[in-house]
């Protein structure tokens, strides 16, 4: 399948990466985001080194390294602060980077949106999709704003929660962990030069990350539900009080926990789409295919890049996908249905 033309559906991590490598090969790219404002937003984040990889092929490496934190190494410990193991952590990305880079979300998506603008993305804020379909030769778009479009390969990267895949017909749907997670951007200890996991307290378990020279990205991972169900307090009262009992330097971070600490707490999910995860020429990769929570909670927070190919698109006879079922497209191409099943155009 000839490739000139792409819609990427999501400006995220994973969309903004996309963007960059459709377009460094020459392939005339729309980007849509719900959000009107592109920015990065959210916590720390561990990249491993397979996702360093795909940052240096779309040319933002350098960049990125220099907001952030690198390491080649992962020390466990007791909940009191007692060393358990130091252990090397795998270069996945190969020999010349580094093992892992603790970083800012924010950081790595703003010098994404910076890129994506620069390289010639066509992208459109406060918009998504209203409904696809596709034939043998194109597929086509009507987004939220009533415009429509037609490309060669349509990308949803919307997350977890993905539109898109609703719209492939796909009925997976993401599911608990039975775990959720606190979150906290704090002033990183001196002594922090690399992530740390505490076992044996309290909570599932806790841990911390250097995000820049001044900052750290620290968690706990607890029971599931939503923050309510652990309190009325604000959700940086709650993170104090629930990380209570773990010592070294997660003490030092707990006690700088306030009313102006930036908190949050999300209920951990995880799906997984079985394969393929492309109808005709219409794919979801990402969150909205894989999110492997349950790695998350074996590992803490990691891993920026997850998307993977798993099989290439076919392409065939007319296939249809629907959208909400609040008119039909206004396009002179195929009509955009209400629900329905989505044929794979092959």
């Amino acid at each position: 399948m000839s490739v000139t033309s792409a819609l990427v559906v999501g400006g995220g991590i994973t969309g903004s990466v996309l963007a960059l490598g459709l377009a460094s090969q020459g392939v005339s790219v729309d980007l849509v985001e719900l959000s009107p404002v592109w920015r990065g937003v959210g916590h720390g984040i561990t990249v491993q080194g397979n996702a360093l990889a795909a940052l240096a092929k779309v040319g933002v490496l350098d960049e990125v390294l220099d907001r952030g934190v690198p390491f080649n190494q992962l020390r466990m410990r007791q909940a009191d602060g007692t060393l358990i193991a130091e252990v090397p952590t795998p270069r996945t990305g190969g020999p010349g980077l580094p093992a892992t880079l603790g970083a800012l979300r924010s950081d790595l998506q703003d010098v994404l949106c910076d890129r994506v603008y620069a390289a010639g993305v066509n992208v459109r804020l406060g918009l998504t999709v209203r409904g696809l379909a596709q034939d043998a030769h194109r597929a086509y778009a009507e987004f939220s704003d009533g415009s429509t479009g037609r490309y060669d390969l349509v990308v949803g990267a919307d997350g977890i929660r993905s539109a898109v895949r609703a719209m492939l017909g796909i009925a997976t749907t993401p599911e608990p962990t039975g775990m959720s997670i606190w979150r906290v951007v704090a002033d990183r200890p001196a002594e922090m030069d690399c992530a740390e996991v505490y076992y044996g307290g309290p909570r599932y378990k806790a841990g911390y990350s250097p995000i820049s020279a001044d900052k750290c990205y620290a968690y706990i991972l607890d029971t599931d539900g939503a923050q309510r169900d652990f309190g009325h307090q604000p959700a940086w009262q709650l993170m104090y009080e629930r990380s209570a009992g773990y010592g070294g330097a997660w003490a030092k971070i707990r006690e700088a926990i306030g009313p102006d600490s930036n908190v949050s707490h999300t209920r951990i999910e995880w799906l997984l789409v079985p394969d393929p995860w492309f109808r005709g020429r219409i794919i979801v990769i990402g969150d909205a295919a894989d999110r492997a929570g349950r790695r998350h909670v074996r590992r803490g927070r990691g891993g920026a890049g997850r998307a993977r190919h798993r099989r290439r698109p076919a392409c065939g006879r007319a296939a249809r996908v629907h959208g909400p079922p609040d008119g039909p497209g206004r396009s002179r191409g195929p009509q955009f249905n209400a629900p329905g099943p989505v044929g794979d155009g092959t």
